[in-house]
């Protein structure tokens, strides 16, 4: 996680001001490789969970290292799928199981 003690954010709305907490996690390998050109998709996940609602919001950014430098995509590929989603899930899980 990149922000391990700085999480707390106040964003401002059309309603006021949002509390939330904010977790971003590092570029993470996914062990899976790009047919065409054998780089491996990397994923970073940021997270948004507004602490007056309980709503949490996932971005998951998906791309591969090219030269030192981190290219994202805009889609995923199906054997893509299951390691992106395997956070959110989690996480869904983890709030209806707790009626977070």
């Amino acid at each position: 996680m990149l922000n391990p003690t700085d999480t707390r954010m106040t964003t401002r709305s059309t309603s006021g001001f949002i509390i939330s907490e904010y977790l971003e996690t590092d570029w993470l390998a996914s062990g899976i490789y790009n047919e065409g050109s054998g780089k491996e998709y990397v994923v970073k996940q940021q997270v948004w969970i507004l602490l007056d609602t309980g709503l949490i919001t996932i971005k998951s950014l998906v791309g591969y290292v090219n030269e030192g430098e981190i290219n994202t995509i805009d889609s995923v590929p199906p054997n893509l799928h299951t390691f992106v989603t395997a956070l959110p899930e989690g996480l869904r899980n983890l709030v209806s199981s707790k009626s977070l």
